[in-house]
């Protein structure tokens, strides 16, 4: 049965399905481009095939029960109960833990990505172009 949205003319939706929701089209907005039809990141048949299976986990994620959902304070989504699905192999979100900046979506053999560094420092003045 479908979720009740509306009472005494007003939207409302419990705390949990909203941050579902939020994260779900988050999700979905941060891998569009990669699932553009003229597949600007030159995925492989694959990796496409893959990344569309990531979405519409989210989407099921999205409109899944709620019976076993809970808030939980330490994770980022502030909720238990999820399976939340893998990204694609070769792909990693990177995310900066100085200033705040939103995640990044990217191929793990791209130029700079270490997943083990905590402190990257920004391009060199080789890699950027830059002169001094």
């Amino acid at each position: 049965m479908a979720e009740d949205t509306q009472s005494d003319g007003k939207n409302f939706m419990s705390d949990i399905r909203y941050k579902i929701m939020l994260r779900a089209q988050a999700e979905l907005e941060m891998t569009q481009s990669i699932v553009d039809s003229d597949n600007p990141w030159e995925c492989t048949a694959a990796e496409l095939t893959a990344w569309k299976a990531y979405r519409k986990s989210w989407t099921a994620i999205a409109k899944s029960d709620l019976a076993d959902v809970h808030i939980v304070m330490q994770n980022d989504m502030m909720l238990g109960g999820i399976d939340i699905p893998d990204i694609p192999d070769g792909w990693d979100f990177i995310v900066r833990s100085d200033d705040d900046l939103p995640p990044v979506l990217t191929r793990k053999n791209v130029d700079g990505y270490d997943p083990d560094s905590e402190d990257q420092a920004s391009q060199t003045q080789n890699q950027s172009g830059v002169s001094g």
